[in-house]
C-alpha cells in the first residue's frame, strides 16, 4: 500500500479478542488499534431462543405466527422489548399479527423517532431492521428479543 494512503476501519466488531488482531488477520501489522470502551448498559438482558425452527421449515406466515407467540410469551415479563429482523418482510408480517400495541419500522415513522417514543414508554413493543442492528444507543431497556 502506498505511503501516502490510509485506510480507516471503523466498526464494533474489530477486535477479535485480546490475542487474536484483525489489522494483523488482514496483513496490516503495523496498523494501530484503537478501542473505545463499551457503552453496555448493566440493567439490559438479551433473550435468544435456542428452539426456535429454522425459516426454511415454515411458510413465511406460519414463521411470522412463531415469531408473535414468543414476543407474545415475553410480554409477561411487561418490560420493553426490542425486537430486531433482518427481513422487513418478516417484521412487517409479525407487526400486521401483533395485537399488542408496538411500534414498527417502515409503518410508524423514522427509526430516530421510533426509538424516542419507545425510550418515553409510548409502546413496550419496538420491531426493528436496518439502522436498529448498527448501534443505537436506548435509555435503559432491560429485555432485549433477537
Amino acid at each position: 500500500m502506498p505511503e501516502d494512503c490510509r485506510v480507516l476501519g471503523v466498526s464494533a466488531t474489530l477486535e477479535i479478542s485480546n490475542r487474536v488482531s484483525l489489522a494483523d488477520l488482514l496483513g496490516f501489522t503495523e496498523a494501530p488499534l484503537i478501542t473505545v470502551e463499551s457503552l453496555q448498559q448493566k440493567q439490559q438482558e438479551v433473550l435468544l431462543v435456542n428452539d426456535f425452527p429454522l425459516v426454511t421449515e415454515y411458510s413465511p406466515l406460519d414463521y411470522a405466527e412463531e415469531v408473535t407467540s414468543v414476543i407474545h410469551s415475553l410480554q409477561t415479563f411487561q418490560e420493553p422489548l426490542l425486537v430486531l429482523f433482518t427481513s422487513k418482510e418478516l417484521l412487517l408480517a409479525v407487526s400486521d399479527l401483533l395485537d399488542h400495541p408496538h411500534l414498527a419500522q417502515y409503518k410508524n415513522g423514522e427509526p430516530s423517532q421510533l426509538k424516542k417514543r419507545f425510550e418515553k414508554g409510548e409502546r413496550q413493543i419496538l420491531l426493528g431492521t436496518g439502522s436498529f442492528w448498527e448501534g443505537l444507543i436506548f435509555l435503559p431497556i432491560l429485555a432485549l428479543f433477537k
